[in-house]
């Protein structure tokens, strides 16, 4: 776990490898679901979509463009995935930049697999 203090100094510094690093990594909730597991059970699979170049240890990154730390790049409305492949999805502060929200829906919903959430 990265040290806070250092976060927030790399969060006020003007350096041009910060900002940079500020304006790719997606932004964290603003308010942490308090019922969502802290183990995160791994099942098969595990989908973050919107995840940037953020790392997610167990989980499959997917965004629209393949910078590191994103494992495919696509878009929501069109998963590169079969149906049933993953047992968690997660999409944080995605379904209000794309096109087709209902889209990314039902195909967030083609790729959980029975009994995924």
């Amino acid at each position: 776990m990265e040290d806070l203090e250092a976060r927030y100094r790399r969060r006020d510094s003007q350096r041009w490898r910060d900002r940079w690093r500020r304006w790719q990594e997606p932004p964290a909730p603003f308010i942490v679901n308090p019922a969502e597991p802290n183990d995160f059970p791994l099942g098969r699979w595990n989908l973050y979509i919107g995840g940037g170049g953020r790392v997610v240890e167990g989980y499959v990154n997917v965004d629209l463009f393949a910078i590191p730390g994103v494992d495919a790049a696509a878009d929501g409305q069109h998963l590169p995935f079969r149906c049933g492949v993953f047992q968690r999805v997660e999409c944080d502060a995605v379904l209000e930049h794309v096109r087709d929200p209902v889209q990314v829906m039902r195909e967030i919903e083609r790729v959980v697999a029975p009994g995924g959430s």
